[in-house]
């Protein structure tokens, strides 16, 4: 059973394949692209989905529109985790002192999962509001 999980943190309908995932996507995004390197094809816990393939190219999924994921067989999700990427308190002041946060990966973000729960903790603890959900 797979489920999409849009970037707004709405759900779609669970099915029984990923196919019919993507066809779901594709109501929303007739040009979409998935797939990448380590999805649920080669094993892994979600295949990204993006607007169309030029928004996939050289991207990490900040870009992604949605993903896809496992659910169990009751139709629940197996696991509510997202993607956090959050800015190093070291890296903070010269980034305030630039006046801009620069780009993941190269600006020092780091990215964690973890439950959505403890990612919105996290978002509303972040006092210069750089904290924010990316997958």
């Amino acid at each position: 059973m797979f489920q999409v999980h849009y970037a707004d943190g709405s759900k779609g309908d669970v099915y029984e394949t990923t196919q019919e995932c993507l066809n779901e996507c594709e109501t929303r995004w007739p040009n979409y692209f998935a797939g990448h390197d380590g999805d649920l094809e080669e094993g892994g816990d979600r295949t990204l989905v993006w607007a169309d393939e030029a928004s996939s190219e050289d991207d990490d999924g900040a870009n992604a529109v949605a993903s896809i994921r496992r659910a169990d067989d009751s139709g629940a999700e197996s696991e509510d985790e997202v993607i956090l990427e959050t800015m190093p308190d070291h890296l903070r002041a010269s980034h305030r002192a630039a006046g801009n946060w620069g780009g993941y990966p190269h600006n020092g973000a780091e990215r964690r999962t973890m439950s959505r729960e403890e990612a919105e903790t996290e978002i509303e603890e972040d006092a210069d509001g750089y904290a924010h959900i990316v997958g």
